[in-house]
């Protein structure tokens, strides 16, 4: 089964749009490809959720921000915090995803983050925008 790690940005933009991580998210969804989380990076995209300036985006939805928390949970695998890194990224909230990809053999990490992107890859595993994962997703399913 391919595995991806997918950043909170791009978690969230699916979730509450439709364009290119939606339809990523949709992908997982149909069962191309498996989504690996950890608890603290679904507790990091529960805490975005319920920031205020998304309320306005549930109304428009009718929908509250449970309900694409939990459809996302369903899409993952949730898998232990991996073990620390000694990589090189501008940003060092960005490690967690780094980590997971590389701690549980990830075939890409999804990111909109240019600090990731900047980096292209982590011992091996590529770092691709939403459009470059559906591109590869194309090549390997």
């Amino acid at each position: 089964m391919i595995r991806a790690v997918i950043d909170t940005n791009v978690a969230l933009s699916g979730l509450l749009w439709w364009g290119e991580p939606g339809k990523l998210l949709s992908r997982a969804d149909s069962g191309e490809f498996v989504i690996l989380t950890t608890p603290a990076m679904i507790d990091e995209l529960t805490r975005i959720l319920y920031l205020d300036k998304f309320k306005k985006r549930f109304k428009e939805l009718k929908s509250a921000p449970e309900d694409p928390l939990i459809f996302y949970q369903n899409l993952a695998r949730f898998c232990k915090h991996p073990p620390k890194l000694k990589i090189k990224c501008s940003d060092p909230d960005d490690f967690i995803f780094a980590e997971l990809a590389v701690a549980e053999s990830a075939h890409f990490i999804v990111s909109g983050d240019s600090h990731l992107l900047n980096m292209r890859a982590v011992r091996g595993i590529p770092i691709l925008t939403p459009r470059q994962a559906h591109q590869l997703l194309d090549e390997i399913t």
